[in-house]
């Protein structure tokens, strides 16, 4: 017997907001017989749930039937109605299977409720011009469902409760907005009261409008300081749906019946910066009840972003581990630093009281000076320390509760500032502080633990590094490999096709940084081995015929490539090997060095290119120790893998002085570091996780097996 036990839409995290005509159905199942296999598969897809149960006296609610179709197909099952799906609609949809002995089993009931076609896909006409969305007060008994979006990020609420209606934090995705515009889909019938009910949101300006603001720090100055700014005025748009029970649908729309007023956070830089007055703040704003005052406003139409409007199909956004501080210390009177223990991607979460008028600034560190206070190792960004805070305002006199409405950063330390442990100074009190990761909702795979120590410590720390803000491409290909042994990376990467092809410029050429949150030059802004990762989807084809084309007009001396940012991490990173590194990739069996001839090509990094691509005769390889970057220690253990020597890995990662792995544990770090150094700018990075984790795959392993013997096997996941 086999049971289906997961079934999904390809490319859809979430299916609220289907907007496409063609999808792709997948689905699994688990059998305890070893043996079990399908043999043929139908899939039907109804308006009604009638209408599915009865889909072998088809009627007009029927929308799609495959029929029967032999084969062991599961994945990429094409869904194309002739007449396309109906418009704002709920479809519900079912596989049944059939296994070798000719038995059926079928699955649970799925559903996906649909946009609709527009022949523009623009933005409506009306759109939030401010920070708060209306307080309308909206009187029915409905099953709504509702389509927003909010440009930079919007929390949404409905009745009082923000983002409970998704959990999410940071919607809409980043897109290019001049292209593409996301927006989201919620489902608050259950959130719904009988008499009046509230739909609301606050709006800040996100990667869309960026704010640096007077005396926050943004970037060094040895390059443009600004944001990529795609629009000037925050904007926001609502459709809600209200199916009712008799059949009848209604679509209420954002206008200039709305409210809207100006937000207690006047500032909301996503690098970690944001402004909020609490005595500016008009408390249960978006519940019933409420009595507008001095301040609000009709909405007014704005010009708004000319992207196209596309349902939000990535992964989600939302807060996950909670970290509580393993020690509290105070710096000096009116300072306190808390240690959470980890670092990661976080929105803190901080209670305090205190007088009305009360400042209190908090800042974040991944590391700390010896005296507890917040520390930025690399001169070139010293200015984080004191340019990169948040700033809260107490309305006072009892306990108030602060967290970061669009804002986030990687951090281990706490900072905060004009505050005291207890009443027994005149300062506002702390009462409490957590941290909260964020991260993507991308369902989690699997997990590994072994018995040797430092090893899981490793893989631990592999959980935590990754970049959390900018759009480099090397994380894209990067970590691609590693992370779909964790998670489900599909829709992700789906997303950042998109991405790809929207940023790709005139001539070709596809950005290091997609998308752009300010202006890169150089090897930061053309580099082959960050730049240039697309997947080859039907889609993507043209896309990377233009790209190669691009890299053509750059070849020089006969072929090589010479621009780019080489080997990023090893020795001083910028430039390292480039010539080995770039034009390597770029042809994938060329090996050469134009770098400084007999010098730089006799190190580890040429040496592994030309390893990794066959080119070397078996009598001259040997033993290595690490003296490799990002890029290039992919091939270094690409290579001692398909040799077959994954003992060196692990010789090389347990090196006592840097370039080693478990030099970053010795020195007490929970995550990786962005280069070989103990003292360096950034703590949390994805440059050696993607190899660790890979890596991990080739360490032999004790595994228990239920039995009363113990099994050692070497194990290579799947």
């Amino acid at each position: 017997m086999i049971n289906v036990t997961r079934c999904g839409i390809h490319a859809f995290h979430e299916v609220l907001g289907i907007d496409t005509d063609i999808i792709r159905f997948f689905w699994v199942f688990h059998s305890e017989h070893e043996n079990a296999r399908q043999t043929a598969f139908q899939v039907v897809v109804a308006l009604t749930i009638s209408a599915l149960d009865a889909s072998d006296t088809p009627g007009h609610h029927m929308v799609w039937d495959s029929c029967k179709v032999d084969g062991d197909e599961q994945r990429n099952i094409v869904c194309h109605p002739g007449g396309g799906f109906k418009s704002a609609s709920f479809h519900y949809w079912r596989v049944t299977i059939w296994d070798q002995n000719g038995n059926t089993t079928s699955s649970a009931l799925n559903e996906f409720f649909t946009t609709y076609p527009r022949s523009s896909q623009l933005l409506p006409q009306y759109s939030m011009n401010q920070t708060y969305m209306p307080h309308s007060s909206l009187i029915f008994r409905t099953w709504p469902i509702v389509f927003a979006s909010g440009l930079g990020h919007f929390n949404f609420s409905c009745n009082g409760k923000l983002n409970s209606a998704s959990g999410h934090v940071l919607d809409p995705g980043w897109t290019n907005y001049h292209r593409t515009v996301q927006f989201v889909a919620y489902d608050v019938s259950d959130m719904l009261t009988e008499g009046e009910n509230v739909i609301g949101a606050h709006v800040g300006t996100g990667f869309y409008a960026g704010d640096q603001g007077s005396d926050r720090f943004f970037w060094p100055k040895y390059e443009d300081n600004t944001y990529v700014r795609y629009g000037n005025e925050l904007c926001f748009f609502a459709e809600i749906h209200l199916l009712h029970e008799e059949g009848s649908h209604d679509c209420i729309t954002t206008g200039p019946e709305w409210k809207i007023r100006d937000s207690a956070t006047s500032l909301a830089n996503i690098y970690s910066s944001e402004t909020k007055d609490f005595r500016a703040y008009p408390t249960r704003w978006d519940a019933p009840g409420f009595i507008e005052e001095d301040g609000w406003r009709a909405a007014t139409p704005v010009t708004g972003p000319r992207g196209k409007l596309k349902y939000q199909s990535q992964p989600p956004v939302t807060l996950q581990d909670i970290f509580k501080p393993v020690s509290r210390k105070t710096i000096e009177t009116g300072v306190i630093t808390f240690n959470l223990g980890q670092n990661a991607s976080t929105m803190i979460k901080i209670e305090f009281s205190g007088p009305i008028g009360s400042e209190i600034i908090i800042r974040f560190s991944e590391t700390v000076d010896h005296y507890g206070k917040v520390l930025m190792l690399d001169p070139l960004f010293k200015q984080i320390e004191r340019g990169v805070f948040c700033k809260v305002t107490l309305a006072g006199p009892g306990v108030e509760t602060w967290e970061p409405d669009f804002c986030f950063t990687s951090t281990r330390y706490i900072q905060v500032e004009g505050v005291a442990l207890n009443a027994d100074v005149n300062l506002p009190v702390v009462h409490s502080l957590v941290g909260r990761h964020v991260s993507s909702t991308a369902r989690k795979l699997g997990s590994i633990e072994i018995d040797k120590e430092d090893v899981s410590a490793l893989i631990k720390m592999c959980y935590w590094s990754f970049i959390e803000k900018f759009g480099w491409l090397e994380v894209t290909h990067l970590l691609a490999p590693s992370t779909q042994y964790i998670r489900d990376m599909e829709t992700l990467y789906s997303k950042i096709l998109d991405d790809i092809f929207d940023a790709q410029e005139p001539n070709g050429l596809v950005p290091t940084i997609v998308l752009e949150i300010r202006y890169m030059c150089g090897p930061f802004h053309d580099t082959i081995t960050w730049g240039g990762s697309t997947h080859v989807f039907e889609k993507m084809f043209e896309p990377c015929v233009r790209y190669m084309e691009y890299l053509r007009t750059k070849e020089r001396c006969g072929g090589l490539i010479g621009h780019g940012l080489g080997d990023w991490g090893h020795d001083i990173a910028f430039g390292s090997n480039q010539a080995n590194i770039e034009t390597a990739v770029y042809y994938r069996s060329f090996y050469t060095s134009r770098d400084d001839l007999k010098t730089k090509d006799r190190n580890m990094v040429a040496q592994a290119v030309a390893l990794h691509f066959e080119l070397v005769p078996a009598q001259y390889i040997g033993d290595y120790r690490i003296e490799a970057g990002e890029i290039s220690l992919k091939l270094v253990w690409n290579t001692l893998s398909g040799i077959d020597r994954p003992e060196i890995v692990l010789k090389m990662a347990r090196q006592e002085e840097h370039p080693s792995y478990m030099r970053f544990i010795r020195q007490g770090e929970t995550t990786l570091n962005e280069f070989w150094q103990d003292a360096c700018r950034s703590m949390i990075d994805i440059i050696f996780d993607r190899k660790a984790t890979e890596r991990g795959e080739e360490i032999q392993i004790d595994v228990a097996v239920p039995t009363s013997t113990t099994g050692y096997l070497s194990i290579t996941p799947q």
